[in-house]
């Protein structure tokens, strides 16, 4: 191996946990009678090739995901040759590629309710890309609308009165229809809910 002759390798096959990329391996047949050997003969010389890494797991979180959060796709590999992996990434939203995408976060400003997203992970060992794994799909769900205030009038009030809640301005990140509901309570108990 690497023209130094393997000690003890006697056998028509040969492995080792030495081996690495580029190393060069020939072998020598010597012919017996029985009595004494022939001259030996030496192959071919083989160049032990790099091996393509292999991914191991890949995870996309959060799951569940809303509208706002930002996804990580986060991939793990192993190498035979023992060399420092990189990775590749690759988005898809409803099956389809997500261009540009290629860092191992995705924006929330890509993303709308309803979307279904996973990515795929390419290994490269510095010189071979292995195969690309899919991680699982993540299903972005409904954010809870918000709303800025809410006032009651008039204040002071006295019995007679007739009390107004105002809601101050709703939002939701998904663009859905908000609507509000009111709750009453007098005395820490509840007196009435109702829809606007």
């Amino acid at each position: 191996m690497n023209g130094s002759t393997v000690s003890g390798a006697t056998s028509n096959t040969f492995t080792s946990t030495k081996l690495a990329y580029k190393n060069t391996v020939q072998c020598g047949v010597s012919p017996f009678d029985g009595d004494e050997n022939g001259k030996e003969v030496t192959s071919n010389i083989v160049t032990i090739s790099n091996t393509a890494p292999v991914m191991s797991k890949v995870v996309l979180t959060p799951d569940p995901a809303l509208t706002s959060n930002t996804l990580t796709c986060t991939g793990s590999g192993t190498d035979a040759d023992g060399d420092k992996l990189t990775y590749k990434y690759q988005w898809f939203i409803g099956g389809k590629t997500v261009s540009g995408a290629t860092a191992s976060t995705l924006s929330s400003k890509l993303t709308s309710k309803g979307d279904s997203i996973n990515c795929a992970v390419t290994p490269n060992d510095g010189k071979t890309d292995g195969k690309s794994m899919a991680s699982n799909v993540v299903t972005i769900g409904n954010t809870a609308p918000t709303v800025a205030s809410a006032k009651l009038t008039p204040d002071p009030a006295f019995e007679t009165s007739t009390l107004t809640c105002a809601a101050g301005t709703t939002s939701d990140v998904d663009g859905d229809k908000v609507s509000v509901r009111y709750g009453w309570t007098v005395n820490g108990t509840v007196k009435k809910n109702c829809r606007a």
